[in-house]
Order: C-alpha cells, then sequence, then structure tokens
C-alpha cells in the first residue's frame, strides 16, 4: 500500500494537481514512525511535506467534525473510542470544508481506511 501511494501521488503531483495533507494526519503518521523508530520513513515524510500543502486544524474544521461525531454515534457507527480524538471524522471534516472552500475542485480523501470514512 505504501508504494502505490507513493506512485499515486507523484502522479497527481505531476498531473498538476494539489495534494493537501491535514497536519493532524501528518501527526498521526509521524507518532507511529517516531514510536517505531524509522528514521528513514520519517525523513520520506518530511519530503513529502516540502511537496504538498499543509492544511491546519481551523475552528471550521472543529466544528465540522464534532458534528460528525455526533452524527455517527447517534447512527450507532463508532469510527474510535468515545474517549479518543477521533482523527477519523476531523479528516472527513477537512475534506468537507476543502470542497467548501473551492466549490469547482474535486476533493478527494486518500486513505485505506474507507470503512470509516464511507459514511461522510
Amino acid at each position: 500500500p505504501a508504494r502505490e501511494c507513493n506512485d499515486w501521488a507523484v502522479t497527481v503531483l505531476q498531473a498538476g494537481h494539489r495534494l493537501v495533507l491535514p497536519r493532524i494526519i501528518d501527526y498521526e503518521i509521524r507518532r507511529e514512525l517516531n514510536r517505531l523508530g524509522i528514521e528513514r520513513s520519517l525523513d520520506r515524510l518530511d519530503m513529502l511535506n516540502a511537496q504538498i500543502d499543509p492544511m491546519e486544524v481551523d475552528e471550521r474544521v472543529l466544528l465540522v467534525a464534532s458534528h460528525f461525531w455526533a452524527q455517527a454515534r447517534r447512527k450507532g457507527i463508532a469510527t474510535a473510542d468515545r474517549q479518543h480524538l477521533d482523527i477519523d471524522m476531523i479528516l472527513c471534516a477537512h475534506a468537507l470544508v476543502t470542497a467548501e472552500r473551492n466549490p469547482f475542485v474535486e476533493t478527494v480523501i486518500a486513505t485505506t481506511n474507507v470503512r470509516h470514512l464511507r459514511n461522510f
């Protein structure tokens, strides 16, 4: 999956499209790479960050994410433990906010975790 993701990102960038990496997702990836001590992968993540646009978690993203989280809970869809910060809902909120801010541009979430995200 990592090689496929890398190849996809290169293709997207070469085609002139914009890639955005929410800072919260960078954190999620980086903390695990740090835990595992995989310096080479951390270096590659740094190189990726130099080529793409970061997206900060702002007030609108958090408002949308809290709505998504509550909606999922009411429907009985748990994407994370009730006490955990639900990164999946924040990612979905990032996508919605990005689409709102760029109405004429297609917004795509690149993930292998489709199960948690498909409802949003």
